[in-house]
């Protein structure tokens, strides 16, 4: 499963998995929080569980209250319009945040830094 997911899903250029494949199996390259998912099943390898962690809590997916579902810089972000179309979700931000921590390699420290600005 994780040969599958890593082979399919990886964007070395987000530094992230990304959300979707078409039927060319071309990538839909654009930053979600969705990656959250696969750190909290354990479904990424050490190394890579660590990688995407860190891209969680950059600028563009981190809003200070949490994750946002989209990207800032995607094109179809608009933060006021919808939770699919970049709003910070509420519902899963424990589950995901706890999975981002625990993989950051910053500990705790990093949400708490994270979260006060």
């Amino acid at each position: 499963m994780r040969r599958r997911i890593e082979s399919v899903f990886w964007n070395e250029t987000l530094g992230l998995h990304v959300v979707a494949v078409d039927g060319a199996n071309r990538q839909l390259d654009v930053a979600t929080s969705n990656p959250a998912h696969l750190l909290w099943a354990g479904a990424l390898k050490p190394v890579r569980a660590k990688r995407v962690a860190g891209g969680l809590f950059e600028d563009d997916l981190w809003s200070g209250w949490g994750l946002r579902t989209l990207s800032e810089r995607a094109p179809r972000y608009q933060l006021v319009l919808s939770q699919r179309l970049g709003l910070a979700a509420r519902h899963g931000h424990l589950r995901r945040g706890a999975a981002a921590v625990r993989h950051d390699g910053r500990g705790s420290g990093a949400c708490s830094t994270r979260c006060a600005t």
